[in-house]
């Protein structure tokens, strides 16, 4: 076999900071992306000795560190792509790059990436790259094996896993439980042979000036704005549970900038006259009313007309947008890019917002590449700016909100359910919405067996407005005593920290953190969990977190509002106890 795996470097997620908006790179650590180090190791694996293995990283001068890493730990040779023009590529040029380095390269029977890369949280790369190679996509995979020529994996989904098998050359993503990732210690690294690396720069892979870089790319960020994690929080300690809900009371409005796309009366219809679209998954069961609720009242405030995409189901939006695309027929991702490539192009809307699930974000980047236009991924907050909408995002692992606009004729973007919440513009009732239907034909070349294990609360965790997470300091047999102040609180089913979901005590669908799940409700309760960076990352944007731990010097104390120290059963018992003594909980209002 003949195996191309893409590794970024990227500075260490805990030390990552930043300075006017801007990362600083100087002294900070740098590292592989711990993705792109399970994809080498994959790959390794399965080429044996008598494949090959050809590592691409794309980055500045330092990136060759990667290289050599994976070369080290069995890559058969590596290519930095490395070029002072490549600087400010947004992941569309990215993804342009790598894809003519490769097919420079020769023919790969497998395109190997890392399922995102932590530094800014995209996972789109991948898709593009399959879409600009004309390849079919599976990821991110759990287990992946190549039998006779065919590929066969096991993908996590968002709400369980499902068998998929598709014929090779193929890209595929690896999951972080694909294997135990690559790693090389400094002295192996340097042992690595010069002529083991390859360099191209851009005139090397045919690029002309202006193709490239910044000025190539289609979105661009604006100001970022930093929420560096425990920033702004009161970080106040008791030992009560009546005193911890004074203090959650007595808190001022949670600290942050007003990027919500609810609210606001609408102003007159835009002069363009084009819509905003709404493209919900067709595979992942109920849409998310917040989620709709946010749609209508931003394109009111942008004076525009909602319309929803979906797919058999018109009922999932009926009543809630001014017109229905209903594509009926085949619903694997690639099957829907070319017709729905060619609505959007004929139509131009203004936005297109995606369900930021697996279907949606591989979707969406594929109509990014296909079209060559802007792609924002996983949006957690819109605003209006001169009538024109401007999408931002969480970066550095939470510690950051970037705006992110698109010269492209349209922007994309995809939102987690539960990012946005949203109510129903006042006096908004659609009328009966129009239905257009387009047939889509299967030509996807992935065969998907029905989804196993499914997780059927996963989808209502993101749209809960509470949240109650739990870590090791709680055993498994003792969840049902949370149950009362669950619903006391409103709050959605139990999340759970990675040691908690790796150990099999709640799906990985509630595992919250860098490498789990992201969400912003009004209210986190933590419970038992240290805390440590790459969990607490997963809620730094919710609008207040309470933690209670037995141990003073947990890290969850450093990044709370209010935390409460003592053994969780007891506080449990005396939260629910005020509780039921109180006519309203100490859910706060919905962070600004």
């Amino acid at each position: 076999m003949r195996i191309a795996v893409l590794a970024k470097q990227i500075p260490h997620p805990s030390e990552m900071r930043l300075e006017n908006g801007q990362l600083v790179r100087d002294q900070v650590r740098l590292e592989t992306n711990s993705y792109c180090r399970r994809a080498n190791a994959q790959a390794v694996a399965m080429a044996g000795e008598q494949g090959e293995v050809v590592v691409f990283t794309m980055g500045p001068p330092s990136a060759e560190q990667t290289v050599r890493e994976m070369v080290a730990r069995g890559a058969t040779r590596g290519v930095l792509i490395s070029d002072p023009a490549f600087a400010g590529s947004d992941t569309l040029i990215t993804a342009r790059v790598l894809a003519r380095a490769i097919e420079r390269e020769g023919e790969f029977d497998l395109v190997l990436t890392g399922e995102y890369s932590l530094d800014s949280e995209t996972g789109q790369v991948n898709a593009q790259l399959a879409e600009l190679l004309g390849l079919p996509f599976i990821g991110p995979c759990k287990t992946l094996h190549v039998v006779d020529g065919v590929a066969v994996a096991m993908v996590e989904l968002d709400g369980g896993y499902a068998d998929v098998a598709v014929l090779l050359p193929a890209v595929a993503s690896a999951a972080e439980r694909l294997c135990a990732p690559s790693k090389a210690s400094p002295d192996e690294c340097a042992a690595v042979p010069a002529a083991r690396i390859g360099h191209r720069t851009a005139a090397d892979l045919g690029f002309q000036p202006g193709e490239v870089g910044l000025a190539a790319s289609p979105t661009q960020v604006g100001t970022v704005l930093e929420t560096a994690i425990g920033n702004g929080r009161a970080g106040a300690r008791t030992a009560s549970a009546e005193e911890a809900l004074r203090l959650l009371d007595a808190l001022p409005p949670a600290p942050g900038v007003d990027l919500s796309s609810s609210g606001g009366s609408a102003v007159p219809r835009a002069a363009d006259g084009r819509d905003v679209w709404y493209l919900a998954d067709p595979t992942s069961g109920p849409v998310d009313p917040d989620l709709l609720n946010a749609v209508r009242a931003l394109a009111r405030r942008a004076g525009r007309r909602v319309v929803g995409v979906v797919g058999d189901d018109v009922g999932a939006v009926a009543g809630a947008v001014d017109g229905v695309l209903r594509f009926c027929g085949a619903n694997a991702p690639d099957d829907w890019v070319r017709p729905i490539c060619a609505k959007i192009e004929r139509a131009r809307p203004h936005c297109v917002i995606f369900d930021a699930t697996n279907w949606g974000r591989e979707l969406a980047a594929r109509i990014a590449a296909r079209l060559g236009w802007g792609l924002v991924g996983d949006a957690v907050r819109f605003t209006v700016e001169d009538g024109a909408v401007v999408a931002w995002k969480a970066a550095f692992s939470g510690q950051a909100m970037v705006p992110i606009s698109s010269s492209s004729p349209t922007l994309l973007a995809t939102v987690r359910s539960g990012a946005l919440a949203g109510s129903p513009p006042p006096g908004d009732v659609p009328g009966r919405a129009p239905i257009e239907t387009v047939l889509v034909a299967s030509v996807s070349k992935v065969i998907y067996s029905p989804t196993r294990d499914p997780d059927v609360d996963a989808r209502e965790l993101g749209c809960a407005r509470c949240v109650v997470v739990v870590g090791r300091g709680v055993d498994p047999g003792e969840y049902g005593e949370l149950d009362e102040l669950r619903e006391l609180l409103g709050a959605g089913p139990l999340a759970a920290t990675r040691k908690v979901a790796d150990s099999g005590w709640l799906p990985r669908t509630r595992q919250i953190g860098i490498t789990g799940r992201s969400l912003a409700p009004e209210l986190v309760v933590s419970i038992g969990a240290n805390g440590g960076f790459n969990h607490s990352a997963g809620f730094v944007s919710a609008g207040r977190i309470l933690a209670v731990n037995v141990d003073p010097d947990a890290k969850i104390f450093e990044v709370a509002d209010v935390g409460i120290v003592g053994d969780w059963r007891r506080v449990v018992r005396e939260l629910c106890a005020a509780l039921r003594d109180r006519e309203v909980t100490a859910l706060p209002a919905p962070r600004g």
